[in-house]
């Protein structure tokens, strides 16, 4: 047996032995363990990963129910009274639980034993009033060898077993199914339902898939069992909605996936004229919900729900509207829908804007506005990208004068100050983040904002993070697949972004984006026949998506298949006038496709646009412009134009940065649009100086790796 092995079995027996010791304990927690071993949570939940592949919680758990089976089969004592032992405080869950664990109730343990031996037993102890407490310490003493050898059998030997079998209360809300007979009522009906998934999302002891995940079921036609297995959850809520003037009729049912078995199917029927009573109906549904599946509801969680968000009904409703409306044009952006995405965008904002008029105290509303218009600087381009910021800065002042806790407006507030370069505000800001529970949801949104502000080393820390701290069960986001894969692509380390890549299609089994990752990833390799094979293996997928046609177009390129490419800008033309989507970003490359084909006019069409719109990103001190891309841009836009002078002018200005990527070096290596600097006589030496920097980011987050256990030393 290894060094490793026997430092892992020994670790385990510690920790059983913490376990073992605040056994009847049942408020002993995942951070009193990681006191008593003396590991911050972190670090005790990376270890333990690494050794069962369990989290810390589910590891106590194992240790509670392992030594119930022990003192079941030892008849130690009754159900109740060994889920009391073994630390549940409630017999119901307790049965659950073990339930999940073994495959069966822990009653069923007393009647597998032998019955001549239960009546002996049963004989041997009759008169004895306190022997079944004898049995049970005695048992205690006895087996408590036993449990440690369990344990690191089980968690030594076994560390990719079933984990489907520990019990979560995961649940998905499925869209809402609108029964009234105006289909105006749609919308409200779909807000009503992202109200709902929000409050049980804020029940910490529930697991809560996203509104975006569900929302794909809308038009499926699965089986709940089906759709339990995609999501990975143990419940599901049905529902649809009516509303009838002031009335409105909810029918809600609970189903317990495995068995199709409906746990609640109730009919809320409620006559709605204050905002207290819809807020009152949510609450309702919640409690109903979380005792349905005897989870927990703390006070503060209720007190949380039934917050009013504002006292004007009507306001409330459009306020709901706007968000079913936004959710919807998700949907679109996904689907690559660009017309209908604009549309719903627009329909959102012209209600909360309808809602804070009605309610100019109305702070929620005033942050999705804030968060509209700042959205809006990466949607419309960079022309009005002051106007546009400095307009959701005005909503954000006024959802926090009217709550100085709103948390959204903090957040936006933070976002601002990012955009416009305002370092030293943005750290006066960080304060907000400190008031948040570091759990999974903390580096959540924390990789968010790194990937806002292209600091890749922090976007993949905290998805780590974020992948130790969340529920097993739990999904990870897309987005937050895709911007870690685009972390690892950029930083050099393309087989963990693959690994990424496939994680992705199993996840949402979205072909296209899988051939177009791993392109992308061939494509920073300087791999571009390879690059080109998957390219078009996701243009056969579906030839009318844009994000195809210009990577192929990209591809062509570089190849120096100038004929080939400009075809691809022809029906990436077509295609953008079609779905109202533009790719800004490789006017350049469009550009050159068309000066390469002798149409000289729009090429200057192209370049010109593009000089604007990286010129005005270092004006605003954007993260763009921050992290040097736009130079970078400029550099390439002149070097396609044929002045070189202008092109190294700007590739000199990357020397001042530290984020020096592995496209931009692979780039400067092959791109054809390069060759004409590659002449110029300083540009070696600029060449290793941007190399070394992209070594020295690339040994940042390799050493980063390697501390949180995902590469070897």
């Amino acid at each position: 047996m290894t060094a490793t092995s026997n430092n892992e079995q020994q670790f385990i027996v510690r920790l059983t032995e913490i376990v073992y010791a605040n056994l009847t304990n049942e408020q002993f927690t995942v951070s009193d363990l990681a006191r008593e071993a003396g590991l911050s949570h972190p670090s005790l939940h990376r270890r333990l990963k690494r050794i069962s592949n369990q989290s810390v919680s589910q590891f106590i758990r194992e240790v509670r129910l392992k030594k119930a089976m022990e003192l079941l089969q030892s008849q130690a004592g009754t159900v109740a009274e060994v889920a009391y032992e073994v630390g549940f405080g409630s017999s119901t869950y307790f049965s659950k639980c073990f339930h999940n664990s073994f495959g069966y109730p822990p009653g069923k343990v007393a009647r597998q034993i032998n019955s001549d031996q239960l009546a002996g037993e049963n004989q041997h102890h009759k008169g004895d009033p306190v022997s079944g407490k004898r049995r049970l310490v005695k048992s205690l003493i006895i087996s408590a060898c036993a449990v440690i050898l369990a344990a690191i059998l089980y968690f030594v030997f076994r560390p990719f077993a079933n984990q489907q079998n520990n019990f979560e209360n995961s649940i998905a809300v499925l869209p809402f199914r609108n029964d009234s007979p105006d289909s105006v009522n749609t919308y409200f009906i779909n807000g009503l339902m992202e109200a709902i998934v929000t409050n049980l999302s804020n029940i910490e002891d529930l697991d809560v898939r996203s509104r975006t995940s569900s929302e794909e079921y809308r038009y499926k036609l699965k089986s709940i069992p089906e759709i339990a297995e995609e999501l990975e959850v143990v419940y599901v809520v049905e529902a649809s909605g009516q509303k009838y003037g002031d009335e409105i009729i909810l029918n809600i049912q609970l189903i317990q996936a495995v068995t199709d078995h409906h746990l609640l199917s109730e009919r809320y029927r409620r006559e709605i004229t204050s905002v207290k009573d819809l807020i009152d109906l949510q609450l309702e549904i919640a409690q109903d919900v979380v005792a349905k599946i005897e989870a927990k509801i703390t006070p503060d969680e209720e007190a949380q729900i039934a917050t009013l968000p504002t006292n004007n009904l009507a306001a409330y409703y459009l306020f709901l509207q706007g968000i079913a409306h936004l959710t919807t044009a998700g949907y679109y952006i996904k689907s690559y829908k660009g017309t209908q995405y604009y549309k719903e965008r627009m329909k959102a904002r012209q209600l909360f804007e309808e809602a804070v008029a009605l309610d100019s105290t109305f702070s929620e509303a005033y942050a999705m506005l804030a968060k509209l218009y700042l959205d809006d600087v990466n949607l419309k381009g960079t022309t009005n990208k002051n106007v546009e910021l400095d307009s959701g800065l005005v909503f954000i002042k006024k959802a926090l004068r009217y709550d100085p806790e709103n948390q959204n407006a903090k957040l936006l507030k933070y976002d601002y100050y990012l955009r416009k370069g305002m370092h030293k505000e943005a750290r006066e800001m960080e304060s907000v983040f400190s008031e948040m529970v570091k759990d999974h949801t903390y580096y959540e949104i924390r990789c968010r904002y790194y990937k806002r502000m292209i600091d890749y080393c922090n976007v993949i820390l905290s998805f780590y993070r974020y992948q130790e701290l969340k529920p097993s069960d739990q999904l990870t986001p897309t987005w937050m697949l895709v911007d870690v894969t685009h972390a690892l692509q950029l930083t050099g380390f393309p087989d963990l972004a693959n690994t990424m890549v496939c994680k992705r299609l199993k996840q949402d089994s979205d072909s296209i984006e899988y051939y177009r990752s791993l392109m992308i990833t061939e494509m920073c390799k300087g791999d571009y026949p390879r690059a080109l094979e998957y390219g078009l293996d996701a243009f056969h997928v579906d030839s009318t998506i844009i994000q195809s046609a210009l990577f192929l177009m990209y591809v062509h390129l570089h190849l120096r298949d100038f004929s080939k490419a400009f075809s691809y800008v022809e029906l990436l033309e077509n295609l953008e006038r079609e779905s109202g989507i533009y790719g800004k970003y490789f006017s350049p490359l469009k550009g050159w496709a068309y000066l390469r084909n002798g149409k000289v006019k729009e090429a200057d069409l192209q370049f010109q646009g593009a000089i604007r719109d990286n010129l005005l990103e270092i004006e605003t001190n954007s993260p763009f412009a921050q992290n040097y891309y736009a130079y970078y841009y400029l550099a390439v836009i002149y070097s396609l134009m044929g002045n070189k002078e202008k092109a190294m002018e700007y590739l000199s200005i990357l020397k001042h940065g530290e984020t020096i990527d592995y496209g931009m070096i692979t780039d400067l290596k092959f791109f054809p649009g390069f060759d004409i600097v590659r002449d110029d006589p300083n540009f070696e030496v600029l060449f290793n100086d941007l190399e070394s920097r992209y070594l020295k980011l690339h040994n940042r987050v390799r050493k980063m790796l390697i501390k949180e256990g995902v590469l070897e030393s």
